[in-house]
């Protein structure tokens, strides 16, 4: 499983997709082109493990404190 989320987080990176590593550098945001409209996941880099954060949007930022996404 860690090799396909390194792969999304990578392929993401190559389209020129935002990826933003999170201010504690625990997590990082990434939007995917899916079906023709933009997701942002999250990915805890501790478990590796991704989640759908939202739909629609493309590009990624971090609050500073890190208790929201714009």
């Amino acid at each position: 499983m860690a090799d396909h989320i390194r792969k999304q987080i990578r392929d993401a990176a190559d389209r020129g997709a935002q990826v933003q590593l999170s201010p504690s550098g625990k997590q990082v945001a990434y939007s995917i082109q899916t079906n023709g409209s933009s997701e942002i996941w999250l990915t805890d880099l501790t478990r590796l493990v991704p989640t759908r954060f939202s739909t629609d949007s493309a590009s990624p930022v971090w609050s500073p404190d890190e208790k929201w996404i714009a």
